[in-house]
């Protein structure tokens, strides 16, 4: 079940199950006790954005559609095989989206999904959290 869940529904299954146990027990909740598949829904969450790549171009989106070539430009170092893997990859685990314009030559812009706006709504709480 948590392999078919994008990254946001990943996060909310965790928080879900951690707030069921939080209101099961008025005391102190340690992560022992916190329900293995929402431990499991976060990693897989946060080992979505800790490919070296994912989170540059999950950041240079919030920005706006690009296409292949922009993001190529836009990160020196990174090769075309790993860029295009990457975004195969977000837009499997549907962070981004992939729209194919039939002009010619054929014209590929990435974007931000509905799940990947949302699940940058989370990174920027954790960011605030972390201040």
């Amino acid at each position: 079940m948590i392999d078919s869940l994008a990254p946001i529904q990943m996060l909310k299954c965790f928080f879900i199950s951690y707030g069921r146990e939080v209101a099961a027990r008025e005391g102190q909740v340690t992560m022992a006790k916190v329900n293995q598949q929402g431990i499991a829904a976060i990693q897989k969450a946060i080992q979505l954005i800790s490919k070296k790549w994912s989170f540059p171009i999950i950041s240079q989106l919030c920005y706006g559609p690009i296409h292949f070539n922009q993001l190529k430009q836009k990160f020196i170092g990174v090769s075309v095989t790993a860029l295009r893997e990457t975004l195969h990859h977000l837009e499997r685990h549907r962070v981004i989206k992939r729209q194919v314009y039939s002009t010619k030559p054929v014209y590929i812009e990435y974007s931000l999904s509905n799940e990947g706006r949302e699940f940058i709504r989370v990174l920027l709480g954790i960011r605030k959290w972390s201040d």
